[in-house]
């Protein structure tokens, strides 16, 4: 009797080692689908955990892995990022805290990846397991570099740029003002930054205000407005004039705001205006000129007819 339930027992524990198996069968199948590289290991190292993504991304397998005499250092040649990374893997070891942090591996073919990268330590039959979390964030990081890079350039332009340059969202809120605008307007950035148009109309004459506004709300509804001058009042009190050039910036076919592009043309027109005098000046002296000329034939009129009245040959030609 006792040999039966014996054996009644160790097929139980058949059993239950086989449904065990399937289970970590069926666990395992789910952990290759996750789109995060997954690994679990021991505190030595020695991983029993190793899915399909985490394969992908380093192009070892489990095996490979596991037989290495370390495998930071097949991932980690570069010595300070492996040291970077060892210190995060010591810290969630040590103190059992979770760990996240950026990282660039070297591949199986000597490729570079950018991962993001989250460690925890968790209890598994009473043993502390290090779980791993690998993010492939590559694309994402050269995308951010992209942009970095064509921001600095479009700062780089922004600043340097001999016109003053105005960035407007659609409700009239100043986003970025450049170093030359600033300076034509004898005021600080911050004097301007995040105001609304509105805010700011002390900077304009009392005629100039009503064109602005007028011209900005008609950009904004998608008119074409053609270059308009203005007269500006500088912080110092002094009178300037600024030609505006107004496109708007434009995002999936909507308009979502505005570019305004500032030329201080004080001296254009103080050329003009000079130009203008002279040629006012010009004439008058020119009909003054005409007045003396008809006035001297009429003279020269008068004093033949008197020639001839007293019998003398007339001393003029009129003609």
């Amino acid at each position: 009797m006792d040999a039966v339930i014996g054996q009644q027992n160790v097929y139980a524990e058949i059993k239950n080692v086989a449904l065990l198996e399937e289970k970590i069968k069926r666990f395992e199948k789910i952990i290759d689908k996750i789109e995060e590289g997954i690994t679990l290991s021991d505190t030595n190292g020695y991983f029993e955990i190793f899915n399909e993504k985490m394969r992908e991304l380093t192009g070892y397998d489990q095996e490979e892995a596991n037989r290495s005499n370390d495998f930071t250092m097949q991932i980690y040649p570069d010595p300070s990022e492996r040291k970077r990374a060892l210190e995060n893997i010591t810290e969630t070891i040590k103190k059992g805290i979770s760990q996240n942090f950026e990282t660039t591996i070297q591949t199986k073919d000597k490729s570079k990846k950018t991962l993001l990268v989250s460690t925890s330590i968790i209890s598994i039959d009473n043993r502390d397991m290090f779980l791993s979390v690998y993010t492939d964030i590559t694309e994402q990081k050269k995308l951010q570099e992209i942009i970095k890079q064509s921001e600095e350039r479009y700062r780089a332009i922004f600043e340097s740029a001999n016109d003053g340059i105005i960035t407007l969202s659609k409700d009239g809120k100043i986003e970025d003002i450049n170093e030359k605008a600033s300076a034509m307007f004898g005021y600080h950035k911050k004097d301007f930054l995040g105001k609304n148009i509105k805010d700011i109309m002390h900077i304009f004459s009392l005629k100039s205000k009503m064109v602005v506004l007028k011209n900005f709300a008609l950009r904004v509804l998608g008119k074409e407005i053609t270059p308009y001058d203005v007269e500006m009042i500088k912080a110092d009190g002094s009178i300037s004039f600024v030609e505006i050039n107004a496109v708007p910036l434009i995002k999936d076919g909507e308009i979502i705001g505005n570019l305004a592009i500032l030329r201080d043309i004080t001296n254009r027109k103080k050329t003009e205006d000079d130009l203008r005098r002279k040629i006012e000046e010009l004439e008058r002296y020119k009909n003054m000129t005409v007045g003396r000329e008809l006035t001297m034939v009429e003279l020269k009129k008068e004093i033949n007819e008197l020639c001839e009245k007293v019998g003398e040959k007339p001393r003029y030609k009129t003609n």
